[in-house]
């Protein structure tokens, strides 16, 4: 069973669908745990290096993966420079709270379209935490879903003692 929301899609849409996953896991677990990602994050920077593509899917798969020596290794093979190699390499440890994820974002965001990708994250930071819902949400922008169907925001849900995601969608 899914969600399909209708009619246009805009910031609150996006925000309504995620207080629905998290009032949806805090219904079966009030330990559960909502991780939120901004697709374009990701995908603006890989596209700021000027991958061809059988480079750019190899290093969407490998920071999907969170293999940083295959990220490395594609990276070489491109000649992408050591500087932005070492900041890719972090891509698939950029996880954790939301104000020091955002902060970390921030700070290896190398062109403005990654900065609005942050600071649009960040609006919806704030107010899943004014709803109440902070404690239990974090951020892991090397979430990397299908790029065919996904362009924005995404999510997956995890409840304890169950093995995997019990809950995923995005925009």
């Amino acid at each position: 069973m899914g969600l399909e929301y209708l009619g246009k899609v805009d910031k609150y849409s996006i925000l309504e669908v995620i207080i629905l996953a998290a009032q949806s896991l805090k219904t079966i677990d009030k330990d559960y745990l909502l991780e939120i990602s901004h697709m374009q994050y990701t995908l603006h920077f890989l596209e700021s290096l000027n991958l061809g593509e059988t480079k750019y899917m190899s290093m969407l798969d490998s920071i999907r993966q969170k293999n940083v020596t295959e990220i490395r290794q594609t990276a070489l093979a491109a000649g992408i420079e050591e500087e932005l190699i070492e900041i890719l390499c972090q891509i698939p440890f950029l996880y954790g709270e939301m104000e020091s994820t955002l902060e970390r974002a921030e700070k290896m965001a190398l062109n403005d379209e990654m900065i609005e990708d942050i600071k649009e994250l960040q609006e919806y930071c704030r107010a899943v935490e004014s709803l109440g819902y902070g404690k239990n949400i974090q951020l892991d922008l090397s979430m990397v879903n299908d790029i065919d169907y996904y362009n924005g925001i995404i999510f997956r849900g995890y409840i304890r003692n169950l093995p995997g995601c019990v809950l995923a969608g995005g925009q």
